[in-house]
């Protein structure tokens, strides 16, 4: 989820004048997209150049004339940068001036998956943009503002704390500033799922936001205890990877859609879900997102690479092909309407692919059907840290029977694509990370 901050910068008339804009935006033909990316790329790269070290070091290669005439078709040719530059050089990738027109910069920080602090840089321009799109991504699923928005997510540790949360009097300022909503409500992640569920039951929401992992284990609580959750409309879903098993068991808890945005917190919205598709749109007034091969090569349709992208309207701290460790599925054009570009599916990220002694790298798919209908396992995860084994950490009210351990080993074997051998070890909690994320497996080999 991007980062939420009050900038006059995106004022009632500002925000008229970018839902317009992307109302327009979003069905131009592809050519014309692709000149504006072009002119924003070769804008974006001249400030880099001049202002931003790392930049200026790693762009040194390429002669002006070069950059200066760069379209989108040869972003390919300049270099990729990673998470870890972002980690190790913040300072030499903080601009040293940015046009005033950019308005006051802003600090961000985040631990992300790892837990490993993250510094990002914006400007309120950027964040301008950023509540645009949370505004388009409302409008395109036609949500009813009069709703209650009930959102539980990581927060500071003393903040939106259980019995009561956090109460808002509207959805937040991407909304608000044009649009009359209802309350908005905010508990933090870390609360019991028990207490969770009587959270949400007291406030009834009409959409609920939340981390895909903490929302499969409270639909299933829900379900477990028969228990509906009336007036809700839609799930929506951020900060992680869809797991398998989500869509279903919110259908089963409280009979609605899961709707899932893709954003990181230094980049902003990369993408939202196609109201007519579960493949995703991506945001290419600001971003420019290449899905890339062990090659460097973009990816066919139906293909399955890394993410690197470009991040248009940020000056303070430039992200240019940015490589985070995301994988997705690239996806070829859409029938709504739209002339975005599609990614047909986020993967996960590259700690989350498991290893096989023969140097296969394999997304697993664990089977939320034959976990759920184990009744004694409440959580669990896995974790690599040998290359012909699995431990699987899981919080159990019972001890398994026999009968359902080598059934449970059983199938794992075959949705893994490799006779691992599956150690199971029940533990008391397996706790989210730091940003209060939580991934269902994870891999520690090199």
């Amino acid at each position: 989820m991007g980062v939420v901050a009050k900038t006059s910068l995106y004022s009632p008339d500002r925000a008229r004048q970018l839902r317009d804009w992307l109302l327009e935006t979003e069905r131009w033909p592809a050519a014309r997209l692709r000149d504006y990316q072009s002119e924003r790329l070769r804008e974006l790269v001249a400030h880099a150049r001049k202002h931003v070290p790392f930049h200026r070091e790693r762009l040194r290669a390429h002669g002006e004339p070069e950059l200066d005439r760069l379209t989108i078709e040869e972003v390919g040719a300049l270099p990729v940068m990673q998470r870890g530059d972002l980690q190790s050089h913040s300072e030499a990738l903080t601009a040293a001036w940015i046009p005033p027109e950019h308005g006051a910069r802003k600090e961000t920080m985040t631990s992300g998956s790892t837990g490993t602090p993250l510094r990002a840089g914006t400007t309120a321009l950027a964040l301008s943009y950023w509540h645009a799109f949370t505004l388009r991504d409302h409008l395109w699923h036609k949500r009813d503002f009069s709703r209650t928005l009930c959102v539980i997510r990581a927060v500071g540790a003393r903040e939106a704390t259980w019995p009561h949360g956090k109460t808002s009097p509207g959805w937040g300022l991407s909304t608000d500033v044009l649009y009359p909503t209802g309350p908005g409500k905010l508990l933090q992640v870390t609360t019991d799922i028990r207490d969770q569920a009587t959270w949400l039951l007291r406030n009834r929401p009409g959409y609920l936001l939340g981390y895909p992992s903490n929302l499969l284990w409270l639909a299933e609580h829900f379900s477990r205890h028969g228990v509906d959750l009336p007036g809700l409309l839609e799930v929506r879903t951020f900060g992680e990877y869809l797991p398998d098993g989500l869509h279903p068991a919110v259908r089963d808890a409280w009979g609605v859609d899961v709707v899932d945005a893709y954003s990181s917190n230094e980049v902003g919205y990369i993408a939202f879900q196609c109201p007519e598709h579960q493949h995703y749109h991506v945001q290419s007034e600001n971003v420019i997102v290449e899905v890339l091969d062990d090659g460097d090569r973009p990816c066919r349709p139906g293909h399955i690479g890394r993410v690197v992208v470009t991040v248009l309207w940020n000056y303070a701290m430039p992200l240019i092909r940015y490589d985070h460790g995301d994988f997705a599925e690239q996806g070829d054009g859409c029938d709504c309407g739209r002339t975005l570009p599609v990614i047909r599916r986020i993967v996960g990220r590259a700690r989350n692919l498991v290893r096989t002694p023969d140097g296969r790298r394999i997304w697993p798919r664990f089977g939320y059907e034959e976990i759920m209908g184990v009744d004694a396992i409440r959580r669990l995860q896995f974790v690599q840290n040998d290359s012909r084994s699995i431990d699987v950490q899981m919080v159990l009210t019972r001890p398994l029977t026999p009968e359902e351990v080598q059934c449970l080993q059983a199938h794992w074997r075959g949705t893994f694509d490799y006779p691992f051998e599956f150690v199971m070890r029940p533990v008391e909690d397996i706790p989210r990370s730091k940003g209060g994320k939580f991934e269902d497996v994870v891999c520690n080999l090199p």
